[in-house]
């Protein structure tokens, strides 16, 4: 029997302006593709269940439910080390931000900014593990998040999940299509011009050098299947875990660990994604699992991070049986 959050969480949720899209809301680009094109995700066809949060006034948090309860999948597909693929099963549904935390988000509930490049709707980066926990926990504290439920960071199996589009998946190679153009800002299209067919020039990387390249507002690019935006390049995204140097994985998706635990060990956090420097070569190539990991002791204009709201009160849960 598959768990299901009892009808008071959805009159809260209402009171939050709970609302149901037959769109993704962002980027209002052409929505002609079709599906069997696989060039991205069709943004006529995605249906959501989001979660709109007023941080301050004219600064909306937009949160995407993902059903999971029940629901596994194959973590780490696609990886060269077998000893990092394993199952993963989930008993909770979650929701995660349509897009990464924007500055003005950051703005609405901090004092400063760190931020290399500027913009109220560019991601906030240059963030530190503990700050971006801060802001969580003031977020929570405000009365935002619904009763029996908190914000958080996602955990590593959580953001994986989402990225590949849940149950919602079409197999693509990247976060949203199978072009990286259409989905991602990367080392060859963020910057002043695009050097997207130009690896194999004599000053491929000069012109990589001095190319500018920054982060972009986000959801400019083509959602996934779940309606997120950036699950692939802009920054480099936070997730709550420690990196398990084992490569054992976590088999529990919904509460691999507690904040407490991944405090402990904050300056080895798993970074998930390659970001606006990532190379199409080294960093994406045909990994659907985004496996990429690093230590975030320092600040980088790299380092980002999407919100995840998970529920804490097992109470709100019930089998249907009952």
């Amino acid at each position: 029997m598959f768990p299901r959050i009892v009808s008071r969480t959805f009159v809260f949720f209402a009171a939050v302006s709970l609302i149901i899209l037959s769109a993704a809301c962002g980027a209002s680009e052409d929505k002609t593709g079709a599906p069997e094109d696989k060039t991205g995700a069709p943004e006529d066809e995605i249906v959501s269940e989001i979660l709109t949060i007023d941080l301050a006034e004219g600064v909306p948090l937009k949160m995407v439910k993902v059903t999971a309860a029940g629901a596994s999948f194959q973590m780490g597909e696609g990886v060269n080390s077998k000893a990092m693929q394993h199952t993963v099963n989930f008993k909770k549904d979650f929701y995660i931000g349509q897009y990464e935390v924007t500055q003005a988000q950051w703005n609405a509930l901090m004092e400063a900014n760190p931020s290399a490049f500027k913009g109220d709707d560019l991601p906030v980066e240059k963030v530190l593990w503990d700050e971006v926990m801060e802001f969580c926990r003031k977020l929570n504290e405000s009365g935002k998040a619904p009763a029996g439920w908190k914000f958080t960071l996602p955990t590593e199996s959580q953001w994986e999940f989402a990225a590949k589009g849940g149950t919602k998946s079409r197999g693509y190679k990247y976060s949203g299509g199978d072009e990286l153009e259409d989905v991602t800002w990367y080392n060859d299209n963020s910057g002043d011009v695009s050097l997207k067919g130009r690896q194999q020039e004599r000053d491929y990387s000069i012109l990589r050098q001095n190319n500018n390249n920054r982060t972009h507002p986000v959801g400019q690019k083509k959602p996934n299947e779940l309606g997120l935006y950036d699950m692939n390049g802009n920054v480099k995204e936070m997730c709550l875990d420690a990196i398990d140097f084992n490569n054992s994985g976590h088999s529990d998706g919904d509460a691999a660990i507690t904040d407490a635990e991944a405090s402990a060990m904050k300056d080895t956090c798993v970074i998930r994604d390659v970001g606006f420097l990532g190379s199409a070569q080294v960093g994406f190539n045909t990994e659907r699992s985004y496996t990429f990991r690093n230590i975030t002791a320092d600040r980088s204009s790299v380092f980002g991070f999407r919100l995840a709201l998970v529920q804490t009160d097992p109470a709100l849960l019930q089998n249907e049986a009952d």
